[in-house]
């Protein structure tokens, strides 16, 4: 079986005073940024569905001919 890295997965590099590359440093806090701008989306997303939810849930129900 041949072991294909994921997309986005990358080899950072050092340099020679032990500290992580300018670049490499720069594309790890893109990533974080990104990382954590989705996170919140989906919290912020799932947060609004809660809210909706309880707010459906305060009125009372409507009763139709076919319930």
């Amino acid at each position: 079986m041949v072991s294909i890295p994921k997309k986005g997965v990358f080899c950072m590099k050092w340099d020679s005073d032990g500290e992580l590359s300018t670049h490499d440093t720069d594309a790890l806090i893109k990533r974080l940024a990104n990382a954590e701008k989705s996170r919140r989306t989906m919290l912020d997303h799932y947060e609004l569905r809660r809210w909706h939810s309880r707010m459906n849930d305060d009125f009372p129900t409507c009763h139709t001919l076919a319930s």
